[in-house]
């Protein structure tokens, strides 16, 4: 293909030889922030700033990432395996059937996820106080306390979302926001 050579080690733009396109994007990503620092100066801001760059070894630049997100260094790998297959184990439902694995989104009220959230916090507590409760059946000690713990963060998962969906359009129900109780997931009257 005509770009293959720029994902081969051989090719002559691998890692960090900069083609005369890459200069010229570099050249205007450094106009670029000239222009911001003056245009900021003329809105009357006073003083000058300048936005901070990374430069990768390719010669790759891109903006700083210290106010972004950092969705990998936030969570765990080990976390989000076990909660995954906490919730496989629990798409099946009392009729049998399987639900679908989005289905907790079309809505449960945020008074259903609170009391599913203290049973299952009283359950870690117990366990953490090594108390033996008639609820739930006993299961090993880590599948005990990893179920409890991943239990705990469906229901505050799920809290969540009801809260924030709470300004966007419900949905599907056709009920407008400002008439959508999120604590009972019912019509406000």
């Amino acid at each position: 293909m005509k770009y293959d050579h720029l994902f081969e080690p051989e090719g002559p733009n691998f890692r960090g030889i900069k083609t005369e396109f890459d200069q010229r994007c570099i050249k205007k990503e450094s106009e670029l922030d000239k222009e911001l620092t003056k245009a900021e100066v003329v809105a009357g801001t006073q003083k000058e700033t300048k936005r901070a760059m990374r430069t990768f070894e390719t010669g790759a630049t891109r903006d700083d990432d210290e106010t972004k997100p950092d969705y990998e260094g936030y969570l765990s790998p080990l976390v989000i395996q076990r909660f995954g297959e906490y919730m496989t184990k629990h798409r099946k439902q009392a009729d049998g059937k399987l639900r679908d694995s989005d289905n907790w989104q079309k809505g449960i009220p945020i008074a259903a996820y609170m009391k599913s959230l203290w049973r299952h916090l009283v359950e870690l507590w117990a366990i953490h106080r090594k108390y033996r409760m008639a609820w739930p059946p006993p299961l090993s000690k880590a599948t005990e306390i990893e179920d409890a713990l991943c239990a705990i963060i469906f229901n505050a998962s799920g809290y969540l979302h009801e809260i924030l969906k709470r300004d966007a359009i419900p949905d599907g129900t056709g009920i407008p926001v400002e008439l959508y109780d999120s604590y009972t997931g019912k019509r406000k009257t």
